[in-house]
């Protein structure tokens, strides 16, 4: 069943970054010749009056098939993608990405309404050594304040914590009491997978839950800044690994990470796997993005590069640019799928046992 809905993320994600295509090239004046969700033999076709749309017996994504779109194919037709104008390609181009954020948008605006699920406030362990422990933080504290501001889940803790300079004040309720204490900060030895170096003062949550929810109106803010905020990390992430401060095989995960993260998450609930769900459709529409051959990104560097010459890439250079954007995510999903064997195998592979032999 996991396998199943795992197909189900990566489809519907796939479909919507497609639709975005689709909508943007009928809004444009390009014929979409076909639109298909799945591959394969051909389960059921309906015929338009300019798109024959698909569903196909492997329901695992899907595409758009946009008229004149390769070289071989285009007849000059006014109707084609090729002989548009370089802002029309674009836009129609980079539409597919941004219908990825516009779903990961609605998703968060969801998450935030009916409440997303975090850690409270509550420390769970006070770690040896550290300046919680000098300055006479206990194990079952709740910290309501930082510097002043109040604090709701251990996320937005940590971060005002680790924003701070030297030192933090925090209020904090013992009991029936209400205390405040002075602590020291202490840079974290090691950087997290986003190259930073985090300021903290040697506290674990307690793995109590709080269900945080925002206003129907005020979601919408929320949901932005999610959205932004995922933007951001990823493309610092990229950033991070291409410069060699943290490692590929730590930053990338392919197809058999996402099964094990997917079905991981499942198991937490609805809104916990809709805000998974946005994530990855941040991923993939600032993915796509990128400069790359055989990606949006690329498309749309090609399609300036010839805004600025003032004429079409050879037939040669553009069939060259595709052949090396191929091979590279070719190579790339070999490697990352190499990867999550490593990382994820034993774990998917106990997860499978177990449930045989629970089955039988």
């Amino acid at each position: 069943m996991d396998f199943v809905i795992f197909l189900a993320v990566l489809s519907a994600l796939i479909v919507a970054h497609e639709f975005g295509h689709f909508l943007a090239a009928r809004r444009s004046g390009v014929k979409v010749e076909e639109f298909s969700i799945g591959f394969g033999p051909t389960l059921l076709k309906i015929a338009g009056k300019q798109t024959n749309f698909f569903i196909k017996a492997i329901l695992f994504g899907g595409y758009v098939k946009l008229a004149g779109d390769s070289r071989e194919q285009a007849k000059g037709s006014p109707d084609e993608l090729l002989v548009q104008p370089a802002g029309i390609k674009i836009r129609i181009v980079t539409a597919g990405p941004l219908f990825n954020f516009l779903m990961a948008y609605v998703l968060f605006w969801i998450v935030a309404v009916n409440g997303m699920p975090s850690f409270a406030t509550t420390v769970g362990e006070v770690m040896p050594g550290y300046p919680a422990q000098t300055a006479g933080v206990l194990k079952g504290d709740k910290i309501l304040e930082v510097n002043g501001k109040p604090v709701s889940n251990w996320r937005k803790m940590s971060s005002t914590i680790s924003a701070s300079r030297e030192e933090v004040r925090l209020k904090i309720q013992r009991g029936s009491q209400y205390l405040e204490k002075t602590v020291s900060l202490k840079t974290k030895d090691t950087a997290d997978q986003m190259g930073k170096r985090r300021r903290i003062i040697g506290i674990t949550p307690s793995g109590d839950i709080t269900i945080e929810r925002c206003g129907f109106f005020k979601a919408f803010w929320e949901s932005g800044r999610l959205v932004i905020e995922q933007t951001q990390d990823i493309l610092r992430a990229l950033y991070l690994m291409i410069t060699g401060a943290v490692s590929a095989k730590e930053a990338v995960t392919g197809p058999l990470g996402m099964y094990y993260l997917t079905s991981e998450i499942i198991k937490l609930g609805l809104i916990a796997f809709l805000h998974y769900l946005a994530v990855l459709s941040v991923m993939l529409g600032t993915i796509n993005l990128l400069p790359l051959p055989a990606l949006d990104g690329g498309y749309v560097f090609m399609f300036l590069w010839e805004k600025i010459r003032g004429r079409q890439i050879s037939d040669k250079a553009a069939d060259m640019f595709n052949r090396v954007g191929l091979a590279f995510l070719i190579t790339l999903f070999v490697l990352v799928s190499y990867n999550d064997v490593l990382r994820y195998g034993p774990r998917i592979y106990e997860g499978i046992k177990h449930f045989g032999t629970k089955s039988g």
